[in-house]
């Protein structure tokens, strides 16, 4: 199980749940990926336009151990990566029934600590930067068909996650 919030990515805190899998390659290295849904994030221009954006991702790392191994009660590992996925935007004042899809490509570098609490189970703390690959461009309509900026995505965001490995 897993939890995170992406932050500087959209206009406030954007909060994913998701399973996550962690899959050891070698005695230093571990392949860990999570899918995650990112929940309900309110957009608003200054004219007073509104959407709603969530969204779905996918963000494999390879993650090199720095400290610790596999039996030691903390370990610290370096990961690379990236996070591909989508935001579903809808628009909800005025009011259109379309929803419009954009695209995310994140590259993700992360610091990521475990706590191993017994059984298999571990604790996992992750922090680092993600560097936008595409800029996406979230937007709402007008009354006349008009598009309007909502948001653009910034270059540098960052990320942290909490997970819980059984």
């Amino acid at each position: 199980v897993w939890s995170g919030a992406l932050l500087s990515v959209l206009p406030r805190a954007a909060l994913g749940l998701g399973p996550s899998l962690s899959l050891r390659l070698s005695e230093q290295t571990e392949l860990y990926t999570e899918l995650a849904y990112w929940l309900p994030v309110e957009l608003e221009t200054e004219g007073g336009k509104r959407a709603v954006a969530h969204g779905v991702s996918i963000a494999p790392r390879l993650c090199p151990r720095l400290a610790g191994t596999p039996q030691s009660l903390f370990d610290l590992r370096v990961c690379g990566g990236a996070r591909l996925g989508v935001w579903i935007v809808a628009q909800t004042r005025p009011h259109v029934p379309d929803s419009h899809v954009r695209f995310l490509a994140q590259a993700l570098l992360e610091m990521r600590g475990a706590l191993r609490l017994g059984g298999g189970t571990q604790l996992e703390l992750g922090v680092g930067p993600i560097l936008t690959l595409q800029r996406t461009s979230l937007y709402a309509v007008q009354d006349d068909g008009t598009q309007v900026p909502l948001y653009r995505m910034p270059v540098l965001g960052v990320f942290g996650g909490l997970g819980l490995i059984i």
